[in-house]
């Protein structure tokens, strides 16, 4: 099946680039947009979106991280896979391209070999999420019965004040389950990281996470200067208790190159998550996310705690 493509940066010369080089990779349907204005509209009036998109970072008058963040609130697009386009050293327009939805980044100019790996990575993503979505469409009444959690999401939302919207209109919360993710090293007071080098750990953070395969539904956002929160429907405290388990390993790795930022400081992390109860306020599921996350640090780093269930995982600090 043809690869659709979109293409979207504010320089003739990128644009003209970046289509002569996908051409070489055997991608012809690539649609181009040099005004990202133009791009949010034409690509709103679609009632189907494409495979895959390659977005600029710096543009003028709606840059990459606004356009990203409003096509993700689009029904259309909001599973296509996401690549940044930027000749930025700015990692903290990079993280805040990640938590509006973004999938992963090149950087300008563009090495060929990767550019052909990354896109086949999220091509391959975009094929998967394909053939779940026709396979959940071909169950039957009479075929398995589905968990309370599965199937639900909040929708993709792309910063802290439109996670705590959703949450604060569900009206189920059956299965739900928040959680506070931190690199420990950020977290202890005797640390005291300038803000480019917390910027630096929470754009690593933020990268090795869009790159971990997530439920649909599932969401994460930046909550402030040292700490992420997650929201996501489980099935119960185990399961919950593996997939953040593996979250960390995951995001333990990604910081294991970080020496020199982390002042050879923890390299590992902690994640603390609550589910939620009946009458429990959004605000009080937040907390207890918190407080878990921290007894999590507190007990050696490296864990992952969840609330009110006297369960603790972890191996402990890694070092740095």
């Amino acid at each position: 099946m043809t690869k659709q493509i979109v293409a979207i940066d504010d320089s003739e010369v990128v644009r003209e680039l970046v289509l002569a080089t996908l051409a070489d990779f055997g991608y012809d349907e690539v649609t181009p947009y040099g005004d990202p204005q133009e791009a949010l509209a034409q690509m709103s009036a679609q009632d189907d979106g494409a495979d895959l998109i390659l977005m600029d970072i710096m543009m003028p008058g709606m840059d990459g991280v606004e356009l990203c963040a409003r096509l993700r609130q689009l029904q259309a697009w909001r599973d296509v896979p996401i690549i940044m386009l930027t000749s930025l050293t700015d990692k903290q327009s990079l993280a805040r391209a990640f938590m509006a939805g973004a999938n992963d980044y090149i950087t300008k100019p563009f090495e060929r070999i990767e550019f052909q790996a990354r896109i086949k990575a999220q091509l391959r993503l975009k094929s998967e999420l394909d053939r779940r979505r026709r396979d959940r469409r071909r169950v039957t009444p009479g075929g398995p019965r589905r968990s309370a959690a599965e199937g639900r999401g909040l929708g993709l939302v792309a910063d802290k004040d439109s996670l705590l919207a959703a949450l604060a209109t569900l009206a189920d919360p059956q299965g739900l389950a928040v959680f506070a993710i931190a690199a420990d090293a950020v977290t202890r007071d005797r640390a005291d990281f300038t803000t480019d080098q917390t910027d630096t750990i929470q754009s690593a953070l933020a990268l090795a996470l869009s790159r971990i395969p997530m439920p649909a539904g599932d969401v994460v956002v930046r909550w402030d200067r040292k700490s992420l929160l997650g929201a996501a429907f489980v099935a119960g405290d185990t399961d919950l208790q593996d997939r953040l388990d593996d979250v960390r390993r995951q995001l333990e790795t990604s910081l294991a190159g970080l020496g020199q930022d982390l002042r050879r400081s923890e390299t590992s992390v902690s994640i603390g998550a609550a589910l939620a109860g009946a009458g429990q306020s959004v605000s009080d599921i937040i907390g207890e996310a918190f407080r878990a996350m921290d007894e999590a640090e507190r007990a050696g780093g490296g864990r992952v705690r969840v609330h009110g269930t006297g369960t603790t995982s972890g191996d402990g600090p890694a070092s740095g």
